[in-house]
């Protein structure tokens, strides 16, 4: 089998982007291969090398595919991570409030909302999805307040998008 050389590896990693892993091997092996294909010493170790890689993404893969079987433990998972943290993540709250809601579950849900909402106060879409759980609870005054709070988010957000 002869081997086609590429002036840069995007064509290889493209032709391999729908197998997990397979994107940042074939970056690596483009460079690594490129690197080293004209040390006549080091070409016997490429293949080695690349094997190696091979490996360790596998395992590291799988490893982490135990957290992503499905977003709830995912979002869990990251959540889980970021509380040990200094850095908390407003997004992680926000989505997983958004699954919650999805399938009913409005007090979980409104618990992660307002925890978006206080890590990151200016997350407008963590302000609606939060007026939106209070409505259907049937709690108008309290999703009204955030309704607001997201408006004028939006708002600033449009004029300085205007002003630059």
């Amino acid at each position: 089998m002869q081997t086609k050389h590429f002036e840069s590896g995007q064509d290889l990693v493209v032709r391999r982007a729908d197998r997990p892993g397979a994107g940042l091997f074939s970056c690596c092996q483009v460079s690594f291969s490129s690197r080293f294909s004209s040390a006549a010493p080091l070409r016997a170790f490429v293949p080695a090398v690349e094997v190696a890689c091979i490996v360790i993404l596998g395992v590291l893969t799988s490893k982490q595919a135990r957290f992503w079987h499905d977003s709830e433990s995912l979002w869990r998972y990251v959540l889980a991570i970021r509380e040990r943290s200094y850095f908390k993540s407003s997004h992680a709250h926000y989505n997983l409030g958004n699954l919650l809601a999805e399938r009913s579950e409005l007090e979980e849900a409104i618990e992660h909302f307002r925890q978006a909402v206080e890590i990151e106060p200016e997350h407008a879409e963590a302000h609606e999805s939060l007026a939106r759980a209070f409505v259907l609870q049937g709690r108008r005054e309290e999703a009204a307040q955030h309704y607001q709070e997201a408006l004028r988010i939006l708002k600033s957000r449009s004029q300085a998008t205007a002003s630059r």
